[in-house]
């Protein structure tokens, strides 16, 4: 699999894997602080919190509506084309409730970075990956931007960012 040139962007704080009893990175988190305070967000930005805020709960039911149920055919065509290794580590930016991160992992045992801005999402994340031990195994979830990632460059294999244009 082609090598991901570079994730970088300006470091906006340092990621942690807070590891569980069991040792899964299931609950990693961006360390308090390091996201901008709402007064500093943009317009656009505090739009899509807005929007995200009451919705992660029926959001993969809205996805499936809106999309006429084709949602679950389009993750697997991006998944299968990506076709990552089980040694390769990727970055899912604009996460949300964790599909592509989940599909990744069930198809290819990958290790998998699942990054979103919105707390509420990535809760419906966490709960995804606490529900399996192979999610919780393979999967970190941190709390960042796309414009601002806490990583340096060439951590990852791959990236993948499914819903991070449409917003």
């Amino acid at each position: 699999m082609p090598s991901l040139g570079s994730s970088s962007g300006s470091l906006s704080g340092e990621a942690r894997n807070d590891q569980g009893a069991d040792g899964s990175l299931g609950a990693a988190t961006l360390d308090p602080g390091s996201q901008a305070p709402d007064a500093e967000a943009s317009a656009r930005k505090r739009h899509a919190l807005g929007l995200f805020a009451g919705l992660p709960r029926h959001y993969d039911l809205i996805a499936a509506l809106f999309s006429f149920g084709q949602d679950p055919r389009w993750r697997r065509t991006m998944v299968r084309a990506l076709s990552p290794s089980a040694q390769d580590r990727v970055l899912d930016v604009a996460a949300g409730t964790g599909m592509v991160t989940e599909a990744l992992v069930n198809r290819s045992g990958c290790t998998v970075v699942a990054l979103d801005q919105s707390d509420a999402m990535l809760e419906q994340a966490r709960r995804r990956v606490s529900e399996s031990v192979q999610l919780r195994d393979r999967v970190s979830i941190v709390r960042g931007e796309a414009e601002a990632l806490p990583f340096a460059d060439d951590e990852f294999d791959a990236l993948t960012f499914t819903y991070l244009l449409r917003y």
